[in-house]
């Protein structure tokens, strides 16, 4: 059989894999010869937007598809968020790796403004192909979150057989109850602010204190993202400037033993972090304060909404990446790129 091209590409998150990403990857099938799927938001804590892991993604998938898997390839693709030229190199680069040809489509369905990448692939050929049923992973997720029993997860439109089966074994497990107690946090939290007259836009302030080579992290106490680490921070007063909240959240969540003007001396980056999604609260704005502090490391220890505190030598940080907060693990990313830590 001859087909018109050498891959396929699809990018998606596949959070749950359903059957409209089944379809669409059966009809690509049909003009491409194999197809690469770009799992994104790998190796990220769990939340109610990335409930499940990149292995159990790809598991859904090959139970999904026995029949054409061995043309299909699944690739790892990690969020950058404030480096998105990077992320744009690794999908290049990973499709690389299955063809030395520029005979490649972009397979996709434009459904929303979460499909804002497909313009930087432009010298791909796209297929366009219709969304299954209208059919939505977030609608899906919110579905299984407010079940009441594991059996009215049949009911939930679209889910393959394997999926199904997946959601109903995850029901009433531990961390199905974490990702159903962050969900109604959730829910509750932006209830509050639903009847405002525009749009409610926070403002926080995060601190990166970096000193003998290592990254004071603290453990939230609270969700959302309770038992996570995340770097020490929260909102920023009405009454205050960005430099006094930002070391004001520091003391109060880890207790660091120096004053605050040793503090404000070593200041030595502050930048915003404004990626509309990277709260899942609403609409989130940072300003990241980044201290390098010189001698031994100083004491610290947990308070107010902090479990616990720690510091985490920077050749680790990788591994920290699973139990991050948020787009924490990708602000320090992106500032160790730009020479900052």
């Amino acid at each position: 059989m001859s087909y018109r091209y050498h891959i396929g590409v699809f990018i998606g998150r596949f959070q749950p894999f359903h059957q409209s990403h089944e379809f669409i990857i059966r009809q690509g099938l049909k003009s491409c010869r194999q197809m690469v799927l770009m799992m994104g938001s790998v190796y990220r804590a769990r939340s109610v937007k990335n409930p499940f892991t990149f292995e159990e993604r790809v598991a859904l998938i090959k139970q999904a598809l026995p029949d054409v898997i061995e043309r299909i390839h699944i690739e790892p693709i990690e969020d950058t968020m404030y480096r998105e030229q990077a992320w744009i190199d690794a999908i290049r680069t990973a499709a690389k790796r299955h063809t030395n040809s520029n005979n490649i489509a972009l397979i996709s369905h434009d459904k929303d403004a979460s499909s804002y990448y497909l313009k930087y692939f432009a010298n791909w050929d796209q297929v366009n192909l219709p969304n299954y049923k209208s059919l939505d992973a977030t609608a899906i997720r919110h579905a299984w979150l407010t079940v009441k029993q594991a059996a009215n997860i049949a009911h939930i439109s679209g889910l393959t057989p394997a999926t199904q089966a997946f959601l109903q074994d995850q029901f009433g497990r531990d961390v199905y109850q974490y990702l159903q107690d962050e969900y109604h946090f959730l829910c509750h939290y932006k209830a509050q602010w639903a009847d405002t007259p525009y749009p409610v836009l926070f403002n926080t302030t995060d601190a990166i204190v970096i000193c003998e080579g290592h990254i004071l992290l603290v453990q939230r106490k609270c969700s959302p993202g309770k038992g996570l680490w995340a770097l020490p921070g929260g909102f920023l007063e009405v009454d205050e400037w960005i430099h006094e909240g930002l070391v004001r959240e520091l003391v109060e969540e880890t207790s660091i033993d120096l004053p605050t003007q040793t503090l404000l001396q070593h200041l030595t980056t502050l930048q915003a972090f404004d990626h509309p999604s990277r709260s899942q609260i609403g609409r989130v704005i940072t300003q990241c304060g980044v201290f390098h502090l010189p001698g031994q490391r100083p004491a610290v220890k947990a308070a107010d909404d902090a479990l616990a505190t720690r510091w985490v030598a920077l050749d680790q940080w990788v591994d920290y990446r699973v139990q991050l907060h948020d787009d924490h693990y990708y602000i320090v990313k992106t500032l160790q790129s730009q020479g900052k830590i």
